[in-house]
């Protein structure tokens, strides 16, 4: 019998081929013969951990020496036996395909999961619902389904392997060892699908969305416990209400953004804030933005190094005389000096408060024990104190006189550490203050050591590998007191409930949270499903996403198009997007991407404007959902007098939760938006500041006008020397290389 009469013959667990893999099904009808592989599947043992596997592979052995001598023959053997596995899924109903049972970060196919439990003669589900202990050792029941043949195999066997098992045992599947075992010696062709991805990552995505769902129904958790934003092309629908106050932010009164447009040119002004302002405040600067092409170029919202350069360009191009910072105070000095060292200390910069606007983290690098920590660095041959951007400029200048010192930002301080052990082979690095940053770059690095490729390594930085990587955390301290206290809300016990509840989504967490987030989107990260960094590699990981289920979704429809035409959906309880096509069987549902947001959810204004935008140019029914995990400003006790708060399954042991004890999820405000000292840059505060400015140059400032000033540090000494380690940085960011100044430094103190 031909490849192709097997598949009719087995049309029951393989019928309604999709059109989207038609084409390349052909190409591997070849590999298919008329029966499925006899080999028996490998299951789990009645600890929960798997035994050695040899469900695919042409060997028996697992060893490495054998694997590297796989002939071609071999190979072309075991990827025709996971082909053949295909005929072994329990097909998902068509009705049942939708975004609760789609597996994401499936590069090259739809894929969808479903696990329940088996049910027995008379129909009824083989456990009571009120038993908990029932459920645990129920059987369960996999359906599966995915219009690519080489999925569908591994479907296949993943689902003869789970024939029997209980919820609690497919929790407990080793997914890593679990997809290396079923495609041992399956050739590479069929498996990668760019030079950055693999099918390997989305079989992995496939079963941690199975163990998600077995843990949710063993637990009797609420799929979703925290609210988020699902944004489309034609705007966003909030869960929750905080999200119902983002989407509020996101489309502002226009009066109010007509006045501040006035205020900007008739006050001669600039405006930079920070990513982590206030959601209203940010909704009302970006609509000014759009809606007033004359103010465009006079607001910038950014990361804190580069509010200053902006003030420059501001000030230099745009001819403003005053520039408005909001931010906490550090940002509101640098901004100031940097000015001034570009030659136009006439400019005016204010602060939205006559009163200190402190930062937690800042004040850290302030206290004796980061004086210690300093005078031990100095004290250190060949030592490199590397100073985190969010510091004052007496902090920095301070610093600098007892060791050679080098700002960073989030986004470049593994750069920073790495050129700087290339450059200097036994340098010591002292990183400093923020612990969790400096906590998560030594992770970072041991992970890297450990378990990367050299390959990797290099892309990370070209000059070393896991021996130098080793030989970097080896002279490495990081300072062990300083924490953000709101940051600090992201703690371990909010990660557990994004593990078991978002186990198969899109992770992204800032360098600033705890060790336990960090952690989660690091794994994530090696299913090329999480990232690591600053706001800005978080914002620019989003749309990769987006613009990669973008281009999926154009050929997908290309693919269909070519014999069939669209049908459409009306949204309903499955969630099943509106824009779906269907043909001979087969459906397109278009994508919903889940990011769980581990930094503040100040920056979701710019995720959500440059995702619609994106969206939107494309004419792209991509859809993108924002999950808030972030303990924020109000925080509600889980005990008796939470005032009959609602609480999920899922949460409903932790001694806190995010959001007010009056709704669910997260307040109005997140992470360093929820800040008290953040708080203080509101808009009101904003239009009082612009108010109080003078309209005409050289008018006499009042008196609360001038409390509002940042420190300006006079002379030669503190503004210059705090200046040092960011110039450092800057020369350091033009040249790909430390400057010979400072590696002189270095290198004689």
């Amino acid at each position: 019998m031909t490849s192709s009469a097997c598949c009719r013959s087995n049309s029951a667990s393989t019928r309604g081929a999709s059109i989207l893999s038609r084409s390349r099904e052909k190409k591997k009808a070849t590999l298919l013969t008329s029966s499925p592989s006899k080999k028996s599947s490998t299951k789990l043992a009645s600890s929960g951990k798997l035994r050695r596997f040899s469900p695919i592979s042409s060997s028996s052995s697992s060893s490495s020496s054998e694997s590297m001598s796989t002939t071609k023959e071999e190979k072309k053997e075991a990827t025709k036996k996971l082909l053949q596995s295909q005929v072994d899924i329990i097909e998902l109903p068509l009705a049942e395909r939708n975004q609760n049972t789609r597996v994401m970060g499936c590069t090259a196919s739809q894929t969808w999961v479903k696990v329940g439990l088996l049910r027995n003669e008379k129909g009824d589900e083989n456990t009571s619902s009120d038993s908990s202990s029932a459920t645990a050792t129920a059987t369960a029941h996999l359906q599966s389904y995915s219009d690519s043949a080489i999925t569908r195999g591994f479907l296949g066997v993943l689902t003869k392997m789970v024939q029997g098992y209980t919820l609690k045992q497919i929790e407990e599947i080793d997914v890593d060892a679990f997809v290396t075992a079923t495609l041992r010696g399956v050739s590479e062709s069929v498996v990668k699908t760019s030079a950055i991805d693999s099918r390997q990552n989305g079989f992995k995505n496939a079963l941690e969305t199975i163990k998600r769902q077995a843990k949710s129904l063993l637990n009797d958790f609420q799929s979703d416990p925290f609210p988020s934003l699902i944004v489309t092309k034609s705007g966003c629908k909030p869960k929750g209400s905080f999200a119902e106050a983002q989407a509020k932010y996101l489309t502002p009164d226009d009066q109010q953004v007509d006045k501040l447009a006035k205020l900007l040119i008739e006050k001669k002004c600039g405006i930079v804030a920070h990513f982590y302002m206030d959601p209203e405040v940010q909704g009302v600067l970006m609509r000014c933005k759009a809606k007033h092409p004359e103010c465009a170029s006079r607001i910038f919202i950014s990361d804190s190094l580069v509010m200053a350069d902006a003030a420059v360009r501001m000030v230099r191009d745009e001819k403003c005389e005053n520039v408005c910072v909001l931010g906490v105070d550090f940002m509101s000095e640098n901004v100031r000096a940097i000015i001034d060292d570009a030659g136009f200390p006439e400019a005016n910069v204010y602060r939205m408060s006559s009163d200190a606007i402190g930062c937690s983290l800042a004040e850290a690098a302030q206290t004796e024990t980061y004086e210690k920590y300093l005078r031990e660095a100095g004290e250190a041959k060949n030592s490199l104190h590397v100073i985190y951007i969010n510091t004052g400029l007496d902090t920095k200048a301070s610093a600098i006189a007892k060791v050679p010192t080098i700002a960073c930002t989030s986004s470049n301080v593994v750069n920073t550490v790495l050129q700087a052990a290339a450059q200097i082979p036994d340098v010591k690095i002292f990183y400093g203050p923020d612990t969790y940053m400096g906590g998560n770059l030594v992770q970072l690095l041991t992970r890297a050591s450990t378990t990367w490729s050299n390959e990797e390594i290099k892309q990370l930085h070209p000059e070393h590998d896991q021996k130098s990587l080793k030989k970097v955390l080896g002279n490495m301290e990081y300072f062990r007191d300083g924490a953000c206290v709101v940051h600090h809300l992201f703690g371990g016990e909010v990660c557990r409930v994004v593990r078991d509840c978002y186990s198969d989504a899109y992770q992204a967490a800032h360098f600033e949270v705890p060790g336990e987030m960090f952690t989660l989107a690091m794994e994530a990260r090696e299913r090329n499903m999480g990232v690591v960094g600053s706001t800005q590699n978080i914002l620019d990981f989003i749309l990769a996403k987006i613009r990669g289920g973008i281009e999926k979704e154009r050929k997908s429809k290309e693919l269909f198009s070519s014999s069939s035409s669209s049908s459409s959906y009306s949204s309903n309880d499955n969630n099943i997007s509106t824009s779906a096509l269907e043909e001979d069987g087969e459906v397109y549902v278009p994508e919903r991407m889940k990011f769980v947001l581990g930094t503040e959810t100040g920056m979701v204004t710019s995720i959500v404007r440059a995702v619609t935008d994106e969206l939107e140019k494309n004419d792209s029914s991509v859809e993108c959902e924002i999950v808030f995990p972030v303990s924020v400003d109000s925080i509600t006790q889980v005990n008796s007098s939470s005032s009959g708060k609602i609480v999920s399954e899922a949460m409903s042991s932790l001694s806190i939760i995010p959001g007010p004890a009056s709704g669910e999820g997260c307040g109005i405000d997140g992470g360093c938006a929820s800040c008290p000292y953040m708080k203080m840059n509101s808009l009101a505060a904003l239009t009082e500041t612009l108010e109080m400015i003078g309209g005409e140059s050289g008018q006499k400032k009042n008196f609360g006008l001038e409390m509002r000033e940042p420190k300006k540090y006079e002379g030669n000494n503190v503004a210059k020397e705090g200046c040092v380690s960011i110039l450092h940085m800057r020369n350091f960011q033009r040249d790909k290389k430390l400057g010979d100044d400072l590696v002189q430094d270095i290198l004689s103190r």
